[in-house]
């Protein structure tokens, strides 16, 4: 006997055509390990994670979740959106042994930025995201203008160790750079980021860790 298969993956489809059934169980043996593979990439189990650590306006949700949807936070910053615009598959809050500051001057946001102080042991309250390695390439060439230079804000990679078998990472200034005081709107969107991720803290608490 001869059969007739018709198979649609994915917007391919194969030409309808006669064949023996030797060749027929090829075929869906074939289909049956591609739909297989296509299940495994769309849920994520194929991926390489890394934690990015975000210390300054990325603790906010939903400002850094606009690194990937591409749409703009408060009509004031906007990045390319990213071609694996999934949400991160864990976000824990995790507290950095080093300290935040403030410097350079952003147009967008009015002041200064937020950087991560590496010359020197220190605290500061941080949020791990669980994405993608891709998605972290993504979002360090968008903190660094699209493109990572020798001069660029946040050119530097750190190494925070590893949880869960994943290694931690984050970006800052090669240097220590001189400190200018950041915008109020920066702020608050950082301030919201805290009482989101910890939520112990008061209003107050976490405008006086800003202010320190």
């Amino acid at each position: 006997a001869n059969y007739t298969i018709t198979l649609a993956l994915h917007g391919i489809i194969t030409a309808k055509r006669p064949m023996l059934p030797m060749q027929a169980a090829g075929i869906l043996q074939e289909s049956a390990s591609s739909l297989f593979h296509l299940f495994f990439l769309a849920e994520g189990f194929m991926d390489s994670y890394v934690w990015y650590m975000a210390y300054g306006s990325n603790l906010n949700t939903e400002r850094f979740r606009c690194y990937f949807t591409g749409q703009p936070y408060l009509g004031l910053v906007r990045a390319e959106k990213c071609v694996d615009q999934r949400a991160p598959r864990q976000v824990v809050p995790v507290e950095i042994p080093y300290s935040i500051y403030f410097a350079k001057h952003s147009n967008a946001w009015g002041g200064g930025v937020a950087f991560l102080d590496c010359t020197c042991r220190g605290f500061s309250y941080g949020v791990a995201y669980l994405i993608t390695e891709e998605q972290f390439e993504h979002l360090y060439q968008q903190e660094n203008g699209g493109r990572v230079r020798e001069n660029s804000w946040y050119a530097k990679l750190v190494d925070l160790g590893t949880m869960d078998g994943y290694p931690i990472k984050t970006f800052t200034n090669s240097r220590r750079l001189e400190h200018n005081k950041a915008a109020k709107v920066y702020l608050d969107v950082i301030k919201a980021g805290l009482l989101e991720h910890y939520p112990h803290l008061t209003a107050e608490q976490a405008e006086a860790y800003l202010e320190k």
